[in-house]
């Protein structure tokens, strides 16, 4: 039933921005949207997402921006399980660079669960409202957004889709998605190498920078955690890899003689694009907005940084409603710009037939 019309009665609720999603990228818009004097509602699933023992690698820029959201490295102590300066891409190391040269900031290798707790624990410590309910329906205006629930109607002035991968606005609302390249699956993984930590561990797996190696099957990334287990991400073309709920392939060089048995999960990765994904009262952020395969390093970087070119934008508007179609059409073309140039570059990695699909801004 659209949202509107009459059945079942409805309570109401309003706000000045409704939030879609309590990842990285909904945590982050509604900690920036606050700041900015706007009052949120963060609405998200009523079980939190299973990132059980999945693995993720950010780089320095990841900590600079939580950091400038008001958490410090250290309340994430729990959930980094290593640190890396660098990557070694097919044999050639690359160190992270920063303005002035050879930068002291590290990535980190976070366990997801426990990393998206402390963004979750802090919105909240921060004032946000969370509900968690299903979202049923969706409506966009010019000048307003209504989402409803199974028992609430929620109106807001705008609304910030941070969904991840269920796509909620898409869905909802039919928008056009946009592909690239053939369809991909992913299997990410620990394999417990060894039982013993080491003591010198942080500072060993610093050094040991993580490596990411194409093949004319697919790609594999590996990263040395600091109690001595080795995280990776396999991913290759659908037709060869097989379904994503399936075992990952016997190519897969850790699958037997680790000392623990591997935890692997697999997950569709292949590209797409949201369009549009701004909208008069709308941004779509983060895997919601935009897909690509683990090794563009896109995930919770660009969840943080779509996050904040959304609430720029939604916050330029409030001051200057006259730019609302200005400010929609530039996060748009935002958002498809990163995403040719991340789909660009890992087209250069590893050349692949594929028909190119026009994702210009």
């Amino acid at each position: 039933m659209a949202p509107g019309k009459k059945g079942n009665a409805m309570n109401e609720a309003t706000c000045d921005v409704l939030v879609v999603g309590d990842g990285p990228a909904g945590c982050m818009a509604g900690l920036t949207l606050a700041r900015a004097g706007l009052r949120c509602t963060m609405l998200a699933p009523p079980a939190p997402a299973n990132h059980r023992g999945a693995i993720d690698s950010v780089p320095p820029l990841v900590p600079v921006l939580l950091e400038a959201a008001g958490l410090a490295a250290h309340r994430f102590a729990d959930a980094i399980v290593g640190r890396f300066s660098g990557i070694v891409s097919d044999g050639v190391a690359r160190r992270f660079y920063g303005e002035t040269g050879l930068s002291t900031e590290q990535g980190w290798h976070v366990e997801r669960g426990l990393f998206d707790r402390v963004l979750l624990n802090h919105a909240l410590e921060q004032g946000l409202t969370l509900r968690r309910d299903r979202v049923t329906d969706a409506a966009c205006t010019t000048k307003e957004v209504v989402l409803q629930t199974a028992k609430v109607r929620h109106r807001a002035r705008w609304l910030v889709d941070a969904s991840g991968r269920s796509g909620l606005l898409q869905r909802l609302l039919g928008l056009a998605t946009v592909t690239h390249g053939a369809r991909m699956v992913a299997w990410r993984g620990v394999t417990r190498m060894q039982r013993v930590a080491d003591p010198d561990a942080q500072q060993k797996t610093a050094l040991a920078m993580p490596t990411f190696h194409t093949s004319s099957t697919g790609w594999l990334w590996q990263a040395s955690l600091d109690d001595g287990a080795l995280a990776w991400t396999w991913a290759g073309d659908a037709s060869d890899a097989g379904d994503a709920n399936a075992p990952p392939p016997a190519m897969y060089p850790f699958t037997t003689g680790a000392d623990d048995a591997v935890t692997a999960r697999g997950f569709d990765v292949s590209w797409r694009l949201v369009r549009p994904a701004g909208g008069a009262a709308y941004r779509i952020v983060g895997d919601a907005a935009a897909m690509l395969d683990p090794r563009s390093g896109q995930g919770v970087l660009f969840a943080l940084s779509s996050a904040l070119a959304a609430v720029r934008s939604i916050v330029a508007v409030e001051q200057a409603p006259h730019l609302r179609a200005l400010e929609a059409a530039g996060y748009d073309a935002f958002v498809a710009q990163e995403f040719r140039r991340k789909s660009d570059e890992l087209t250069r990695r590893m050349p692949a037939p594929a028909k190119e699909a026009d994702v210009t801004g």
